[in-house]
């Protein structure tokens, strides 16, 4: 019986190993879709110069 235990704890191990890892992958995509969602945010003046442009006769 002795045996059989260091195959489970091996095998815990390895559960949580994997389990962290996809933690710390899900928090890294998580900050990178954040980020990515901050920067496509539209600013007062990139507004301004597209009504400037319509203004102009552009479409």
């Amino acid at each position: 019986m002795p045996e059989n235990i260091e195959y489970v704890l091996i095998s815990y191990g390895i559960w949580i190993a994997a389990f962290l890892g996809y933690l710390l992958w899900t928090w890294n995509r998580q900050h990178t879709c954040q980020q990515q969602l901050e920067d496509l945010k539209i600013s007062p003046n990139s507004a301004s110069r597209t009504v400037q442009s319509d203004e102009r006769g552009f479409d």
